[in-house]
C-alpha cells in the first residue's frame, strides 16, 4: 500500500501531528472553512486555494508553464467524463483534470506527462477502458488517435429450470403462467429497497413494456400499495403469492449471483420447445435494470 495516497481526517492529523501531503491539504481547507474562509482544491491541478476579493487565490503562487496543444481523434463522439478523461502526472500520481464544460477535443495543456482514458459501460455494469500515455513537450503540438472500447456481450443467455410454486390457491408452474414470449420475471420483497426501486422503474417504462408486449410475473410473499399500482397499470400482470424462496435461491445460483441478493429479476424467453432462457438478468440494486432488459426483448 502506498501510504502517501491515504487521507486522514483533520482531527486525526491534528492529534497525530503528522500526515501525508494530501491529508495536510485537507486540514488546511478544513481550518479555513472553520474560520469562515472559503477554501478548496483547484479542480484542475488539486493545488490549494482560498477565496478573497471575489476570486480564488492559490496558496502557492502559480508559475506559468509552456502550454501545448493536444488533439484527440476518435471515430466515436468523445464526451468528457462520459467516455473519456485526461489526467496529469503530479508527484508520481495521475490527477484527473476537470474539463466538464469542455465540448471540444482539442486542449491547451501544460507540458508534462498525461494519461488519457477512454471507456464504455456495458449493460451488466462492467467498465471497459483503453489507456494512452503521452508526453507534451513545449513547441510540439500532439495529435493522438484514440478509440472507445468495443462493446462486448458479457451477459450470455442462461437456461433456467422450470419451477412449481406451492401457493394457497394450489400449485403453479412458472412455464404455464408466462403470458408472453418475453417476460420480466422477478422475485420481490415489497416495501423493501431495492425492490421498490424496481417497481418504480417498471412504472416509468410502462409504455415501452406495453408496446413491446412484454409480460410481467412477480413472485412475492406479500403485496403492498406499489404492487397494487402495478396490477392496475398492467392488468395482465401475474402475481404468484408464496412464502417459497427456493425458486429465488435456485435462480440466483443458476445466474451466478450471490444468494439472498434480492430482488432477482430476469427477462425470460419461453421457446416453442418450452425452454426458459434468461436473456438479461440482475439481482440486488441495479439502476436501469428494466431499461436494459427491454433492450434485449
Amino acid at each position: 500500500m502506498d501510504y502517501r495516497t491515504l487521507i486522514a481526517s483533520p482531527q486525526g492529523t491534528l492529534q497525530l501531528k503528522r500526515a501525508s501531503k494530501i491529508s495536510k491539504k485537507v486540514l488546511f481547507v478544513a481550518i479555513c472553512r472553520s474560520l469562515g474562509i472559503p477554501a478548496r482544491f483547484n479542480p484542475n491541478d488539486q493545488e490549494l486555494e482560498y477565496y478573497q476579493d471575489g476570486k480564488f487565490i492559490r496558496v502557492v503562487p502559480y508559475e506559468p508553464k509552456e502550454m501545448v496543444k493536444l488533439t484527440l481523434n476518435c471515430e466515436e463522439k468523445l464526451q468528457y467524463f462520459r467516455n473519456f478523461t485526461i489526467a496529469r502526472l503530479v508527484d508520481g500520481f495521475y490527477q484527473t483534470l476537470n474539463f466538464r464544460e469542455h465540448n471540444d477535443t482539442t486542449f491547451e495543456l501544460e507540458e508534462g506527462y498525461y494519461r488519457i482514458l477512454t471507456g464504455r459501460r456495458l449493460d451488466d455494469g462492467t467498465m471497459l477502458f483503453n489507456a494512452y500515455f503521452v508526453e507534451l513537450v513545449k513547441g510540439n503540438e500532439l495529435s493522438v488517435n484514440v478509440s472507445i472500447p468495443k462493446e462486448e456481450k458479457i451477459m450470455e443467455p442462461v437456461v433456467i429450470s422450470d419451477y412449481t410454486f406451492v401457493t394457497d390457491e394450489g400449485n403453479i408452474t412458472l412455464s404455464d403462467v408466462l403470458p408472453k414470449d418475453y417476460n420480466i420475471v422477478a422475485y420481490v420483497e415489497p416495501s423493501k429497497e431495492p425492490t421498490e426501486h424496481l417497481f418504480r422503474e417498471l412504472m416509468e417504462e410502462a409504455d415501452i413494456i406495453k408496446n413491446k408486449d412484454i409480460g410481467i410475473v412477480l413472485i412475492s410473499a406479500n403485496t403492498n400499495e406499489s404492487v397494487e399500482k402495478l396490477i392496475s397499470l398492467f392488468p395482465e400482470l401475474i402475481l404468484i403469492k408464496t412464502n417459497d424462496k427456493d425458486f429465488a435461491e435456485m435462480l440466483l445460483v443458476q445466474l451466478g449471483h450471490k444468494k439472498g441478493n434480492y430482488p432477482v429479476q430476469a427477462l425470460v424467453q419461453k421457446t416453442s420447445e418450452g425452454i426458459l432462457n434468461a436473456l438479461c438478468y440482475f439481482s440486488g440494486y441495479h439502476v436501469g435494470s428494466v431499461s436494459l432488459m427491454l433492450k434485449n426483448a
